[in-house]
């Protein structure tokens, strides 16, 4: 079944090659004391710049806000199980996968919850 004539919801990136190099301590020096990252399920750029981690450690609330520069703005649960993916749409909303709790979540990327599937 052909669905390219079916527009896509999910923001794409430009046809610019990607050229990213991974950097396993990013964002941990602008974590507020104490706070570590567990495992990290998803990493995304919201519309407005801010970078989105959702990730599995109890020290620090599964979705955190940061700005490109790397310093912690916030974080926020939702009461999420166990994180699993992370998406954006074209509107900008958030959309979360918590396989512990078997959901899906579409929210804003401060937490307000949307939609829970």
């Amino acid at each position: 079944m052909d669905h390219s004539d079916i527009p896509s919801i999910w923001a794409t990136p430009s046809d610019a090659p990607l050229r990213y190099v991974a950097d396993s301590r990013w964002g941990q020096d602008g974590l507020p004391p104490g706070a570590w990252f567990g495992r990290v399920s998803a990493v995304v750029q919201a519309p407005d710049g801010r970078i989105v981690v959702f990730h599995r450690g109890p020290a620090i609330a599964p979705v955190v806000l940061f700005d490109p520069e790397a310093h912690a703005l916030s974080s926020w649960d939702a009461e999420i199980g166990l994180p699993h993916g992370m998406r954006v749409d074209r509107e900008g909303h958030l959309w979360l996968t918590d396989v512990g709790r078997h959901r899906v979540l579409k929210t804003t990327v401060d937490g307000e919850v949307l939609l829970e599937l």
